[in-house]
């Protein structure tokens, strides 16, 4: 083959192992919430704060993006600081995830 792509999940450490030190990885924990909300919202797309869309490169390299960053550097750093931002997203059972920040 001329390619072949490994998907080994977490554990980077072992296979490859001196390829993957070369790219210096850091381990990023995640953290979300699943909850079933007490009313049907009937959400049927995900929703991003402007936190978020600042946060993943695919918004925040938009020229628009510039000015949603000026304000929350200004306004509120810590939450840039501390990589929170907020993102609600519909399962198809009726459950929302909820997130995220990472640490």
């Amino acid at each position: 083959a001329e390619q072949i792509i490994v998907c080994s999940g977490h554990d980077y450490q072992t296979l490859l192992a001196e390829a993957m030190a070369e790219l210096n990885p850091s381990i990023c924990r995640l953290q979300m919430l699943r909850a079933r909300p007490a009313v049907n919202l009937n959400l049927q797309h995900a929703l991003l704060t402007g936190l978020s869309c600042v946060h993943y490169g695919a918004f925040a390299d938009l020229p628009e993006a510039a000015p949603v960053q000026a304000q929350i550097l200004r306004e509120a750093p810590h939450l840039h600081e501390h990589g929170i931002h907020l993102l609600i997203s519909p399962t198809p059972h009726g459950e929302l995830i909820i997130g995220d920040s990472h640490d």
